[in-house]
Order: structure tokens, then sequence, then C-alpha cells
């Protein structure tokens, strides 16, 4: 398949349902601004016609798709290839036609790698935090599934720093008594975490956590209000950690109950909060370079963002 006989190139938005996705008002903005001649449209396609549907985009020689909810999980047989950390993930968020074939890829895991770089750098830049201990060998806890822990592992050799990834287990999460050293140079309210029992399988999880990755809040809401002081206080905190909120796959956010005693609670603990209108601007950014090749000014694509979601 060629195409060369598309005019204009075009990029499909799919999934069921599609009402409040803001991948089309975004997209279009952004194309205006850097006058590229792209056309981005929103379609919702019943279940069974999705494949129908994907065939078609092939068959008419459009050059892309973003892939919403419930089809992410369900593209392997549509493309080419797909790459490692959308396999690991379990699925494809952005399609395109390259290389005579069809490509999909999932931009979740490094637009939240990039969000804490970019905080990372901002925090160096405003508290004049120490760029050698910014850098040190530290950890990210993930709060999700086998998958995402996966796929940012395989993400993280793209980002500056010496990092590693593991599950931050809230059922078996083990630590010892001894007291905490005071740490320097924290935001308010920071205190140093107890260090993880030695016989902790993972060792990765010794390493000071820079950041905690939380893909949903039942699981850390679930404890008793006792279980979350407890477990936030005795985790081996880097100096000024983070917490990032991923965006849920639709792209809508609700600002629930949950949701803001969630930040209240790691924010007293004192980490940063990168939330998840963060995250979802810098994967707005990766997937129209994605799809354009043209890299995204992230501060319009976050006043899209608010204005488009009432945020």
């Amino acid at each position: 398949m060629s195409l060369d006989r598309v005019v204009q190139p075009l990029v499909a938005c799919l999934g069921n349902p599609v009402g409040g996705n803001p991948t089309q008002f975004v997209m279009t903005r952004l194309v205006r601004e850097a006058e590229l001649d792209w056309r981005f449209f929103t379609s919702e396609v019943p279940p069974e016609l999705f494949e129908t549907a994907f065939r078609g985009i092939q068959a008419l020689g459009m050059s892309g798709a973003a892939i919403l909810p419930p089809f992410q999980s369900s593209m392997e047989s549509y493309l080419g290839s797909i790459s490692p950390k959308a396999k690991a993930l379990g699925v494809v968020q952005v399609a395109k036609w390259e290389s005579n074939q069809w490509v999909g890829d999932e931009t979740l895991t490094d637009a939240m790698l990039r969000s804490l770089t970019h905080r990372i750098s901002s925090l160096v830049e405003q508290h004049s935090t120490d760029n050698q201990d910014t850098f040190s060998p530290q950890s990210i806890g993930v709060v999700g599934t086998a998958g995402l822990v996966q796929a940012l592992e395989l993400s993280r050799a793209d980002i500056p720093g010496d990092y590693s990834v593991f599950p931050f287990d809230l059922a078996n999460r083990k630590t010892n008594q001894s007291q905490p050293e005071t740490p320097t140079a924290e935001p308010s309210g920071v205190a140093q975490a107890h260090k993880q029992d030695p016989e902790e399988p993972d060792d990765s999880s010794d390493r000071p956590i820079k950041a905690l990755i939380i893909e949903g809040f039942d699981a850390i809401m679930g404890l008793s209000s006792h279980a979350r002081g407890r477990l936030l206080k005795e985790a081996n905190w880097a100096h000024s950690p983070l917490a990032i909120f991923a965006p849920p796959p639709t792209g809508w956010i609700e600002a629930t109950k949950e949701r803001s005693q969630c930040i209240e609670e790691l924010q007293s603990r004192g980490l940063w909060i990168i939330d998840e209108l963060d995250v979802l601007t810098h994967q707005f950014a990766l997937n129209f370079e994605f799809w354009t090749g043209y890299e995204a000014p992230l501060d319009s694509i976050r006043e899209s963002l608010e204005e488009y979601l009432q945020w």
C-alpha cells in the first residue's frame, strides 16, 4: 500500500466511548500553530465493527491512529510491528504507517519518566538541589501492574540518572525499625524513611525512592489510614521525592474525594506531586511527535488540555 495518493495526512482517533477525549482538540490546535497540513478526527466505533474501521483506515492510506479503550489491548493482529514497551504494557495507544508497514507503540511510560525529569530539573533550579544527589543511584516504585513495571524498566534508559524500577508492594511491604535520619534540602514535612528489609527479594527497592508512580488510587486508599501513614513514613525516600499519577486511558481526569485525600496525604509526607495533567501533557507531546515528527510546545498543550477538560 502506498500513501502517495493521500493529499492531506489524516489521523483517526478510535474508541468507544470517545465523548470528552481531548485528542482531536489538542492536536488540531498544534498542527495549526505549527502550520502543518494535517487533520485529526474522532470516531466512536462499535466494538463489533472495529476491525472494519481500522482496516478501512489502512485501505484509505491514512497516516495514523490514536487508539482508545476498549481497543488498545487487541491491536497486534492489525500491525506489522509493536514496540517492546507496548508489548510489555499490553496496549497500543498510537499507530502509524512507517517503512511500508503499520507500527504501534505506547507513550504513557515515556511521558511519566519525562515528567519526572522535567520536574527534577525545575526543583534543581528553584531550590538549588544538589545535582550530584539528584542523579545518584535511586529507584522508582510502582503501584500498578507488572506490565507497567516492565514497560517503565524498558523506558528508563532514555532518561538521565541511574534509576531502577520495582513494584511497590502495599500488602507485603517490609521495613526495619531503625530510627530515620533527618534529611537535608527537603521540602517541609519530609522525613527520611526507614531502609528496606535486607531480605527483600528485589534489591532495587534498597535504593532511595525518588518517585512513586501510582496507576490508580484504589490500592492505596483501600488501606486503613494508619496503614497508609506507616507505609509512607517507613519507605526509604530520596531527597525531594515525587508522586506521579498516571492518567486514565480515556484521557478524562475526574477530581474525586479519594484523589484529593491521596494527594493531601502524600504532600503531608513531603512528596511533590506530578498530577495526571502533567503526564498527559508530555504524552500528547510524544504522540504529536510520533505522528508528525515535529516537537510540540508543552505550554501550548497544557493550555489546550486545561481548556478542554475544564481543569
